[in-house]
Parts: C-alpha cells; sequence; structure tokens
C-alpha cells in the first residue's frame, strides 16, 4: 500500500491532534517495514520536527512552503491541488482531523476527535469555527470511513453528522510508554526546585481555555484552601489559548496568591515528571473526545478527579472521582476527599495504573494499520 498521511498538526507544539498523529506515524514505523508512507506537510514557516521523528527507509516526507492558509482555502474551496499530485498516487489517505486531503484515487479517512466545535461553537474560534462548522459534516459523508478515538464521541458523529454506524470504527488512543518509567529523586526535586514546588500540589494539564472550565477549578481550589490546606499549591501545564480574560480574572483572587502556578507549554520530559510529583490530576474539562492527561495521569501513578461529561466515564472508568463540572464545591469535595484518605488514594492509583494498559499507541497503530488493510482490499 502507498499511505499518504497529514502531517502538518505535528508541526508545532505536541498537544492534541499533533500528539496524536506523531505517536501514530512513530508506531507504524516500528510496527510497518512494508508499506510505503507519505508524509505530508505545508507550511511557510514551520517544519517537519525531524529530531522527534526517526523514520525507516520505507517513510518519505514531502514538505511544501505552501502557507496553511493559502492551501487549506484551495483544498476546502476547490478541492485542489489532490493530495496525488503533491506525494504521487496513493491507495491511503489519512487526515488526523475531521477535513480530507482531497485525493483522486484511493480510500479516503478522517480521524475525528470529539464535535465539540459543533456542540459549542461559542467556545470556538479561527479555522476550526470558520471551517469545521461548515465542512464537519459535508467530509464526513464524503470520507470511505470514520475514525472515532471514542464510542462517546462515535455516538456523537452518528447523531450531529448523520453518517450511518457502520461508517464510523472506534480505535482509542494511547499513553507514551515513558509515563510508565519512574523518574529519579534527584530528577523530580530539581523539578520541584525549577517551579518553586516546596510540597504538594494539584496539576492540571490542558490549554487555558474557556472548554478546559479552569475557572471552576480555581474557585474549586479556593475553596480547598480555606478548608486547611494552605500550603498546597495548583500547578497548571499548559499554553494560554484564547479568552483567558474569565481565567485571569478569578486568579487575581487575594486567596491564590502565590498558590498558583503557570509552567507554559512543557517538554514531555518535565511532563512526566510533574505528573509523578503530583498529589492529583485535576481536570474538571466541559467536554472531551477522549481526554489524554486521564491516561497519562493513570500511567504515572496518580489519582485523578474530573468531570462526568462526554467521553470521561468511558475513559477513566472506576479508576477517577468523577464530578459534575459546572459545580466547584463538587469539584472541591472530590480534591479534599483524596488529600484526607490515604486508602481512597491508593485504590484509585492502583485502578488507573491498571487501567492504563488498555490504552497503548502501538496497538492504536495496529488496528489503525488494519483499517487501511481492509479498505485497501476494498473489504
Amino acid at each position: 500500500m502507498r499511505i499518504a498521511i497529514d502531517l502538518r498538526p505535528a508541526l508545532k507544539k505536541g498537544t492534541g491532534v499533533g500528539t496524536y498523529v506523531q505517536n501514530l506515524v512513530e508506531n507504524f514505523a516500528q510496527i510497518d517495514h512494508e508499506n510505503r508512507y507519505y508524509l505530508f506537510s505545508s507550511s511557510l514557516r514551520d517544519r517537519v520536527p525531524l529530531k522527534r521523528l526517526s523514520l525507516p527507509d520505507n517513510f518519505s516526507i514531502k514538505d511544501y512552503r505552501i502557507p496553511v492558509r493559502v492551501l487549506n482555502f484551495l483544498w476546502h474551496k476547490y478541492r485542489f491541488p489532490p493530495v496525488d499530485y503533491l506525494v504521487g498516487s496513493v491507495n491511503i489517505s489519512h487526515s488526523p482531523h475531521p477535513l480530507l486531503m482531497p485525493a483522486k484515487k484511493g480510500k479516503r479517512i478522517v480521524t475525528i476527535h470529539d464535535l465539540f466545535f459543533w456542540t459549542h461553537p461559542e467556545m470556538t474560534k479561527g479555522e476550526i469555527k470558520r471551517d469545521y462548522l461548515t465542512l464537519a459534516e459535508l467530509h464526513a459523508h464524503q470520507a470511505d470511513v470514520i475514525i472515532s478515538v471514542s464510542e462517546n464521541t462515535k455516538k456523537d458523529i452518528i447523531r450531529f453528522l448523520k453518517v450511518p454506524e457502520e461508517k464510523v470504527r472506534v480505535i482509542y488512543e494511547g499513553v507514551a510508554e515513558s509515563f510508565r518509567h519512574r523518574l529519579s529523586s534527584q530528577s523530580l526535586a530539581l523539578l520541584r526546585k525549577e517551579f518553586s514546588l516546596d510540597g504538594d500540589y494539584l496539576l492540571f494539564v490542558g490549554t487555558i481555555e474557556p472548554r478546559k472550565n479552569l475557572v471552576n477549578l480555581l474557585r474549586a481550589f479556593q475553596g480547598v484552601i480555606k478548608k486547611g490546606f494552605q500550603e498546597l499549591k495548583l500547578v497548571i501545564a499548559g499554553e494560554r489559548g484564547w479568552h483567558p480574560e474569565e481565567f485571569d480574572r478569578e486568579l487575581q483572587s487575594p486567596a491564590l496568591k502565590g498558590k498558583v502556578v503557570l509552567t507554559g507549554y512543557l517538554s514531555p520530559e518535565k511532563l512526566i515528571g510533574l505528573y509523578q510529583a503530583a498529589r492529583m490530576l485535576t481536570y474538571p474539562s466541559l467536554a472531551e473526545g477522549f481526554g489524554l492527561p486521564l491516561v497519562e495521569a493513570m500511567a504515572s501513578g496518580i489519582p485523578v478527579v474530573s468531570s462526568n461529561t462526554s467521553s470521561i466515564p468511558e475513559i477513566a472508568g472506576d479508576a477517577a472521582i468523577l464530578v459534575d463540572p459546572h459545580h466547584p464545591e463538587e469539584i472541591e469535595q472530590a480534591i479534599c476527599s483524596l488529600l484526607t484518605d490515604s486508602e481512597l488514594t491508593g485504590k484509585l492509583t492502583r485502578r488507573g495504573l491498571e487501567r492504563s494498559y488498555r490504552f497503548s499507541w502501538k496497538e492504536t497503530a495496529e488496528q489503525t494499520l488494519w483499517l487501511y488493510r481492509q479498505l485497501a482490499a476494498g473489504e
């Protein structure tokens, strides 16, 4: 088979869709030395992260200096130039997001991670708000197969995009094995020193944006502090996104002075350390298609407090305390339960470690490759 994959989401810092496509490609490189892979990229400024990708000879990178906006305009409006013109004839073209790469021949796949842009367009912006809302349904119908990263997202795809159930295949995302490898106490001590973390801290991982519900997390954290946990800190590991104004206002509360650490985007190595040294992951997101931080925390050996919405119960199972994300008092109560109940903490940690083995990027790649073969064979 000749397989084209849109690598563009992995050009910048590895979050979300970028993490998905990078891990997919890296695991294809380990398990498949037979088929030909053409990794398509296009950007005026950003280049393919060759340092992050170690690829065998059956992989080729087709990197063009065409501005993303220009190419997307041509693709979305005129379906030109087809990816066949850019990488050569292919049997499979796979877009890791809801919008197809136009192709003259071969089978076409899209991966849909969630439909938050459809159900909550007021909490999206830019290309996602402009293009996804108008094109996702059309492209879902034009695709030969849609990969969904959870059963919950599959239900949303069928409901909102009105595609037949048999067209949607669920393939879970994974967790990197590096999250299971325990760092030395010296490494963790250096990381604590870097971020001035002398004692216990809660951890949130993700972009600072309305969807992640950080305002309610800050309000819950203030309640935890008032209950006597004066030395506790909250670490928010992630970039500033859009519309952070309400978050910034809440952050100015006198009770939070010196209590919240904003790390910005972190390298995987530092993120692994922050997970391992944290008391728990606090993840009250309003909606997730999968929720990578959930499985990263479980693999890191820390308990989880998260939302009872969207795909989160499906992924977390019985290895987390699930709360209504709209009620800060519920988030506060769950955090306090883990801070005061060592037996509960130990139970959820053990369950989380066990459950994390259900999610593997190698398994994600194997199932995706099997799907490619099915499609190419016309099954």
